[in-house]
């Protein structure tokens, strides 16, 4: 497995990333809103979370819940389950865990089984290095490369789909919430 060395950035400015990465991606959607730092009322209380996204489509307008993990350690299963009751509490539609760090087999799991989409954020600039196996004359100019990439790391589509995408190229937000944004 190849590790990705963690952004270097504060909690609130990997909030920050996370909510510009999913506006980058929102061209297509309907009425499409996100907010940094939303209190929402559930059946059971009140909860901040990082990132809301609100957009409409085929008529019904949808609210998805972001946490974000600024962690050093694997993100556990316990976080997933938590964002779920989140989601139950509120009505939310959908919920993405961002995270600095790799996810605990549990936690994919657990979100698979959900439908909660996972996304490590990692370094652009390394991923750049690791991934990119080309002659010198291929490469794309230094400036060129985005400072960070988020990696999808599982979601559900099919049931056993994992991949990653980038600002550039890759899954689209509608890809992240399955069922509810029809493919164009």
């Amino acid at each position: 497995m190849i590790e990705y060395p963690s952004p270097v950035l504060s909690p609130e400015e990997f909030e920050l990333v996370a909510k510009q990465i999913l506006d980058a991606e929102s061209s297509s959607l309907q009425d499409y809103r996100s907010n940094h730092k939303e209190t929402i009322v559930g059946s059971d209380g009140e909860y901040e979370f990082d990132v809301t996204v609100r957009f409409s489509a085929m008529g019904a307008n949808y609210l998805t819940l972001v946490e974000c993990k600024h962690y050093k350690h694997r993100v556990k299963r316990e976080v997933v389950q938590t964002l779920l009751a989140k989601i139950q509490s509120t009505g939310a539609h959908k919920g993405i865990v961002f995270s600095t760090a790799d996810f605990q087999s549990g936690a994919i799991e657990f979100a698979k089984s959900h439908g909660i989409a996972l996304v490590r954020l990692a370094d652009g600039r390394s991923c750049y290095l690791v991934k990119m196996r080309t002659k010198d004359m291929d490469l794309i100019p230094w400036e060129m490369v985005p400072s960070y990439i988020p990696r999808v790391v599982g979601w559900v589509i099919d049931g056993n789909t994992m991949s990653r995408i980038s600002n550039e190229e890759g899954r689209r937000l509608r890809d992240l919430l399955p069922g509810v944004v029809p493919n164009r």
